[in-house]
């Protein structure tokens, strides 16, 4: 990822370049099975939280754990500030929680759940917020500026409950 940002910067002098890949590094770490298509963009294979007994299985994964993909994005923040911080804004990039959300319950999946068991998405938004903060803080942490924050999941439902599920834990 680094190596990709860092020539194109160069070959176009861009003022900045991102982190942000794909949309599944927690999920992911969180035990998610990730398909990678050719010809259309990565997807977990099946939701990893249908209920709470899902989620009391999950272990929180650490950033700095050089197994996981989020370790991958920070080290790939690291590297491009080395190498052109200087010269342009290096982004390091998360999803928010409710894309997280989104990303390990299923997109559909998640938005039922919003109104037959809204008790168990604020805990899953809770559980993953920590992650999230996790994550954007170590690539803070690891010289990225500023934090590029993607929760485009959050159009799909209505002002009220973007004010519950969503805005909180933004």
């Amino acid at each position: 990822m680094a190596e990709a940002q860092l020539k194109v910067q160069q070959m176009f002098e861009l003022d900045a370049i991102t982190a942000c890949s794909d949309a599944f590094r927690i999920a992911i770490d969180l035990g998610g099975e990730a398909v990678f298509p050719e010809d259309k963009p990565p997807y977990i294979a099946s939701s990893i939280i249908e209920t709470a007994s899902d989620l009391k299985k999950l272990g929180r994964p650490d950033p700095s754990d050089s197994s996981t993909r989020m370790y991958g994005r920070v080290k790939s923040v690291e590297k491009m500030v080395k190498q052109r911080g200087d010269e342009c804004m290096i982004l390091g990039w998360v999803d928010m929680p409710f894309a997280e959300a989104c990303s390990v319950c299923g997109v559909t999946e998640f938005m039922v759940m919003l109104y037959e068991n809204p008790k168990l998405a604020h805990q899953i938004l809770d559980f993953l917020t920590e992650i999230v903060i996790d994550f954007a803080l170590l690539q803070l942490e690891n010289g990225s500026p500023m934090i590029g924050a993607g929760d485009a999941a959050a159009s799909l439902v209505s002002p009220q409950m973007y004010r519950e599920f969503a805005l909180p834990y933004e």
